[in-house]
C-alpha cells in the first residue's frame, strides 16, 4: 500500500516542475534582453562592411626589380575615404592621392618616398561648423634590415638614430600604412574657423570683482604710459 506521503509528494510533483519552469521563463526573460543590448545589438551595429574596409596597397619585396624605381600612384574609393574619415575622426576626406616611388638602394635596401595631398573637412574645435584644411607632405622611409640595436635594460640609454626614417624591411610593406600615418600627424588637432574666438571666462566669488587677462599683466599699464610720453614728445 502506498503511503499518504508519497501520494503527497507526487501530488506536488507537477506543482514544483510548473514553478521551476516558471522561474527559468523569468531568468530567459531577463537573459535575452540582456545578451541582445550588450552583445549582439553591439556587434551588429559595428561590424564592418566589406565596402568601408581601409586601403591597402602591398608591395612584396620579392616581386620589386631591383636595377630600378617602382612608380607608385595611388587614389582610394569613395568607400575607402569614408572608412579613413571614420578611423581619422574627421567629418569627412574629400580628396586623398598619393604619387611616389619605391626604390633599391645600396645593399639590400629600400627607400620609399613620394608626395600626398589631402582634403579633410573637421568640426571647429570652438563653433563646431565644418573646417576645410588642405595637407600637402612628403613621405620618405628607408626600409633596412640592419636597424640600430635596442638595448636589452629598460635603465640602459637609448640613442635615437640620425635618420629617423628608419624602418625594419619586411618581406610585404604596406604602402598605405605610411600614408595614413603621415596623414595622422598632419590633421590640425583643433581646427577653428576663420573669425571664431573662443572669448573670455571670468570666475570668481560673488561680491568682489573678478581679474581679467589685461589685469594679469602687470606692465600693461606702463607700456601704454609709455607710448603716451613718446606721442607728447612728437
Amino acid at each position: 500500500m502506498i503511503s499518504v506521503s508519497v501520494l503527497n509528494a507526487f501530488r506536488t510533483l507537477p506543482i514544483l516542475v510548473l514553478s521551476r519552469i516558471i522561474s527559468a521563463g523569468r531568468a530567459l526573460v531577463v537573459l535575452v534582453p540582456t545578451l541582445y543590448l550588450h552583445y549582439i545589438k553591439p556587434a551588429r551595429l559595428f561590424k564592418k562592411d566589406a565596402s568601408m574596409s581601409m586601403p591597402e596597397h602591398v608591395l612584396r619585396i620579392a616581386d620589386l626589380p631591383a636595377n630600378h624605381a617602382t612608380e607608385i600612384e595611388l587614389t582610394p574609393t569613395p568607400q575607402e575615404r569614408q572608412a579613413i574619415a571614420q578611423e581619422l575622426d574627421l567629418s569627412a576626406l574629400k580628396k586623398l592621392t598619393f604619387t611616389g616611388r619605391m626604390s633599391p638602394v645600396a645593399g639590400s635596401d629600400w627607400q620609399l618616398t613620394g608626395h600626398f595631398g589631402a582634403t579633410i573637412v573637421q568640426p571647429c574645435s570652438v563653433t563646431l561648423d565644418p573646417v576645410t584644411t588642405r595637407i600637402d607632405e612628403e613621405i620618405r622611409r628607408t626600409f633596412t634590415r640592419h636597424m640600430p640595436d635596442v638595448p636589452d635594460s629598460a635603465n640602459a640609454e637609448i640613442e635615437m638614430p640620425d635618420d629617423d626614417t628608419l624602418e625594419p624591411l619586411t618581406d610585404r610593406i604596406d604602402v598605405f600604412a605610411f600614408i595614413l600615418e603621415a596623414l595622422t600627424l598632419a590633421i590640425p588637432p583643433f581646427p577653428r574657423k576663420e573669425g571664431a574666438e573662443t572669448g573670455q571666462a571670468v570666475f570668481t566669488e560673488p561680491g568682489k570683482q573678478a581679474m581679467r587677462d589685461e589685469d594679469a599683466r602687470p606692465f600693461a599699464g606702463l607700456s601704454n604710459l609709455r607710448d603716451q610720453l613718446k606721442n607728447n614728445e612728437k
